[in-house]
């Protein structure tokens, strides 16, 4: 079980979920929760019966039921992006994924012309919003396949501001 996934950053989970695919004796379930609440089914006596528990701050799976590769990367200094173009580019990636290969999360803070803003992809939805000024842009996925950097740097630099 994982507990507090919302203050863990996308490479953290990702890290946990490879950790957990090679478990050895395979686990029954494995369990993510947030905002550290806990399903009392999940604490039973017997545990999970394998049915997912009915909260949405809860994500139940089973090992080896998913395929999911993670990236990131950070960057010191970076020219701003123009903010509605990168939404864009995110929105077509949330909806065709990016190079044949589906965006299951994502995650950039940004310097923009209008302001540092957190893009996000989850659940084939974009997102974005102001947040406070950062020392540096960081970057963070996780892909149905592996998606390179040289990748996910050609677009930030395709959407640069002009």
């Amino acid at each position: 079980m994982a507990n507090r996934t919302d203050q863990c950053t996308e490479r953290e989970l990702a890290h946990f979920r490879e950790w957990t695919a090679r478990l050895q004796p395979e686990k029954r379930a494995i369990v993510e929760t947030t905002f550290g609440k806990i399903s009392p089914a999940l604490l039973a006596e017997n545990g999970p019966e394998c049915q997912p528990p009915d909260e949405a701050n809860t994500r139940f799976y089973l090992p080896h039921q998913h395929s999911e590769h993670s990236g990131g990367f950070r960057l010191e200094e970076l020219t701003p992006v123009c903010e509605k173009r990168f939404a864009a580019c995110l929105r077509e990636w949330a909806a065709n994924g990016l190079n044949g290969t589906r965006m299951l999360r994502f995650k950039a803070l940004l310097p923009t012309t209008t302001g540092w803003r957190l893009f996000e992809i989850a659940e084939d939805t974009v997102q974005v919003r102001p947040v406070q000024t950062s020392d540096a842009a960081r970057l963070d996925w996780i892909g149905s396949a592996e998606i390179s950097k040289i990748v996910v740097m050609k677009a930030l630099h395709d959407h640069h501001a002009t």
